[in-house]
């Protein structure tokens, strides 16, 4: 199934990430200081939902076929519990942490490691390298899964791809 796009998508992506990077920095500062903030714990668990629910969108009933993906929902479970039992907010904030680094972080082949059905575009060997990012004409990073979606190379950018360590 390819991809489903919206108008405004990327910014939308930007900004739900941005909003859930500092939800997350309140959340652990509050947790390291002994605090429990119900706001910021909604703020995070929200971002977080809406971020999941914009890659299920995308990906339609794909995006649940995958490692990276339950992992994304156990950090949802992490934090959905430290918001009812109060005494696991720290443990819950690191493990959510450690988990979304380690899994955002690993290659293709583990994050779109399958639990069922076919492996993943980034998964194979022969796929994996048009799925490491590369820079593209406004100075970003971005995916480049064009091949594996059926589509064109065709790129904005106004250099060549250059691929990062």
């Amino acid at each position: 199934m390819p991809r489903r796009t919206y108008p405004g998508q990327r910014l939308v992506r930007i900004l739900l990430r941005t909003g859930h990077i500092a939800a997350a920095a309140l959340v652990i500062g509050s947790a390291v200081r002994g605090e429990h903030p119900q706001d910021s714990i909604l703020a995070l668990l929200l971002t977080g939902g809406a971020i999941t629910l914009d890659f299920i969108w995308r990906d339609g009933e794909d995006w649940f076929r995958f490692l990276g993906s339950w992992v994304v929902l156990l950090k949802l479970v992490l934090m959905t519990a430290a918001l009812v039992w109060p005494d696991f907010l720290e443990w819950a904030c690191w493990s959510a942490l450690v988990l979304g680094g380690l899994i955002s972080h690993a290659p293709g082949r583990i994050r779109q490691l399958p639990l069922w059905g076919a492996a993943g575009p980034c998964a194979s060997a022969k796929s994996a390298e048009s799925c490491r990012p590369r820079i593209v004409g406004d100075g970003t990073e971005e995916r480049a899964l064009a091949h594996s979606q059926g589509r064109s190379q065709k790129s904005n950018s106004v250099e060549p791809p250059v691929h990062l360590p």
